[in-house]
């Protein structure tokens, strides 16, 4: 089984019947949706969300008439967590159970409060082990979305997490066999994912973020969150945004230069790319920052050019939808 498609086993902690469908990316600052249908991108959208992720949800649904469509979507933060974990070889068929024996050895949560799924990622990572992909996700964050869905007869399909999303979709477009690294930058945290050629070696949540840059500016601009994400997304003063902006993304660059060396003392090899996404991924200086302190190759990566979809204008940067393209079969 190819990398690919076991990740897309993946994509289905919870499992429905097919119908129309809409993609949901379930995130800090917006809910990110693309509908399909016939095998064609119809709309993409964006809506500002809260915390509530349930009436979120139904909210967006409503808006756009898409109550009876075939609902996926994909979560992310401290309540969820990705996990690469080296598991004696067995059948495939008895690998979930076998695994949520030890489930509590793996997570920093009781192993009893989540939901979780496993698939194998390398066959042959030793002798006598696979390595295996864990995604879990705590019920409490769950829970409230399915009990909703459930009572508005909404079809959940499937739920996986953002960072399996948009290393979903990165391994579809991506066809070198390099070392490389994803950075997705949002409101509420950074993913980092390493890939070791074509299997994915690390995934990590860091905590600077858009909100850290966001409340940095507001400060010193003295206006709120709000009139500060303006200033962002119209580029209005781009050299100051990027002096402002530089000691964040100097902070970041310090957490992904210590997952990199634990890479390369891992792996005896390097990481060769870094591959830039996100909300805030398109900021002036944002890839130089990460050149010059990383000593690699960071660039755009723009998923959306590669499929051929063409998004509406939004106001919004199109590097926010790279996660919930993974969703899409």
């Amino acid at each position: 089984m190819s990398i690919k498609q076991s990740l897309a086993n993946l994509n289905s902690l919870i499992e429905g019947k097919e119908s129309e469908s809409v993609f949901l990316d379930l995130g800090a600052r917006y809910t990110k949706g693309v509908v399909k249908e016939h095998n064609t991108i119809k709309t993409v959208f964006s809506e500002e969300a809260t915390s509530d992720h349930a009436k979120d949800i139904i909210s967006v649904l409503k808006k756009y008439r898409l109550t009876s469509a075939k609902v996926s979507l994909c979560v992310k933060g401290p309540d969820a967590i990705m996990r690469y974990i080296p598991f004696p070889r067995m059948e495939k068929k008895n690998l979930k159970q076998s695994f949520g024996f030890e489930l509590g050895k793996h997570i920093p949560f009781p192993a009893d409060t989540v939901y979780f799924d496993v698939c194998v990622i390398e066959e042959e990572f030793s002798k006598t082990e696979s390595l295996v992909l864990l995604a879990a996700v705590k019920k409490e964050m769950l829970t409230p979305i399915i009990e909703e869905a459930a009572k508005e007869k909404i079809k959940l399909s499937a739920i996986t997490l953002s960072p399996l999303a948009t290393i979903n979709v990165f391994l579809s477009w991506h066809n070198t066999t390099d070392n490389c690294a994803i950075l997705d930058i949002g409101y509420g945290s950074t993913s980092l994912s390493l890939i070791k050629k074509t299997v994915p070696y690390l995934s990590r949540e860091i905590k600077i973020s858009g909100k850290s840059l966001l409340k940095k500016l507001s400060a010193i601009k003295n206006c709120d969150s709000a009139e500060a994400e303006k200033m962002l997304i119209s580029k209005q003063n781009s050299a100051e945004i990027a002096e402002i902006s530089e000691e964040i993304f100097l902070g970041i660059a310090e957490e992904i230069r210590s997952s990199l060396d634990y890479f390369e003392m891992n792996t005896g090899e390097q990481i060769n790319s870094l591959f830039l996404t996100g909300g805030f991924s398109y900021l002036p200086g944002v890839g130089e920052i990460m050149a010059n302190s990383l000593g690699i190759e960071a660039k755009p990566w723009k998923p959306w050019e590669k499929l051929g979809i063409s998004f509406p204008e939004t106001g919004l940067p199109p590097d926010m939808f790279s996660a919930v393209l993974g969703l899409i079969p």
